[in-house]
């Protein structure tokens, strides 16, 4: 079955709404009041933490194609991150590292070989490697986890978030 993700956004936006006026409702029929301020907030910072994991997942695609390539010529996975911008023919623009080897919240990209393979990996958004974690079998991390880590060993992904395109 393939699923429509403008529908399944639509209807996650929909139940979002929804639950948004639903509370408002209860709160206000129950005589409490709503800061709409706060409710505008919390929107915003999910938000703003989804384009952080979106953008983590685009920088390990990134630098997995980058690994890739870079074995396909060397024979073998770099050593860290700045055997692109420090080999003979950089691979990307040494100002550019900085960004593309961060993840959407400002930390840095961690990364580890042996050679013959490699894993990049994010912390998430509080930078602390997850022990045990929410994720669920097969890898995807819970809905709204932006603490969780995204992983992906030697291209694959290990471990990423269920809202977002692995592809």
């Amino acid at each position: 079955m393939r699923i429509n993700k403008n529908k399944l956004r639509y209807v996650l936006f929909s139940f979002a709404i929804s639950t948004i006026l639903c509370a408002l409702y209860e709160n206000q029929s129950s005589g409490n009041v709503v800061d709409a301020n706060a409710v505008n907030a919390d929107t915003s910072i999910k938000e703003e933490n989804y384009k952080a994991q979106k953008t983590t997942v685009d920088h390990i695609k990134t630098i997995n194609l980058l690994v890739d390539f870079y074995k396909s010529k060397e024979g073998h996975t770099p050593d860290n991150l700045t055997s692109f911008i420090t080999s003979e023919e950089p691979y990307i623009k040494p100002e550019a590292s900085d960004k593309m080897f961060s993840d959407g919240w400002g930390n840095r990209l961690h990364y580890y070989s042996t050679g013959d393979s490699y894993v990049i990996a994010s912390f998430g958004r509080d930078g602390v490697p997850d022990a045990g974690g929410s994720q669920a079998a097969g890898g995807w991390s819970a809905f709204l986890d932006f603490d969780a880590d995204i992983v992906a060993i030697n291209g694959d992904w290990a471990q990423s978030p269920d809202n977002i395109s692995r592809y």
